[in-house]
């Protein structure tokens, strides 16, 4: 499938926006959006989606508050020396006016769902007495830590 342009990416978050906004909505996230997306679905939440923000936002056409949360990995696998690398190359200073337009959250993928038993849980899962699912993170003494 063939990557979208900036223009065309330009085109459907504002028709998204207009959808939004006649049920009203006037803000929302963007849960995973910036470099650890531009080889995953075509790189339609990768560096060009963000681009593609900035434009609108410089050109004044926003109509929705975004928030976006800054997606770091490398062939879908997070880590602290590609999050550094991300965060190093990142122009976060192209937020300029973040009254509309914002990115000052990270997402990192800690634990998986609940229908699929990924989830890691404070308590065990009703149907699987003991279980509490798993982080997705280790810890640096080797452990998965404690739920407790």
């Amino acid at each position: 499938m063939p990557r979208l342009t900036v223009a065309a990416l330009k085109e459907n978050l504002l028709a998204a926006q207009r959808l939004m906004n006649s049920e009203g909505y006037a803000s929302y996230t963007e849960g995973a959006m910036g470099p650890g997306e531009n080889t995953r679905e075509v790189g339609a939440a990768g560096d060009r989606a963000i681009a593609a923000y900035r434009e609108l936002q410089d050109e004044g056409k926003l109509t929705a508050r975004v928030s976006i949360a800054f997606y770091s990995a490398e062939r879908g696998v997070q880590s602290c020396a590609t999050l550094k690398r991300d965060l190093d190359s990142f122009d976060f200073s192209q937020f300029t006016d973040r009254d509309w337009l914002d990115c000052r959250t990270i997402k990192l993928f800690c634990d998986g769902v609940p229908t699929s038993h990924t989830a890691w849980m404070n308590q065990d899962y009703a149907d699987r007495p003991g279980y509490r699912g798993t982080l997705g993170v280790w810890w640096p003494r080797g452990d998965r830590g404690s739920t407790s």
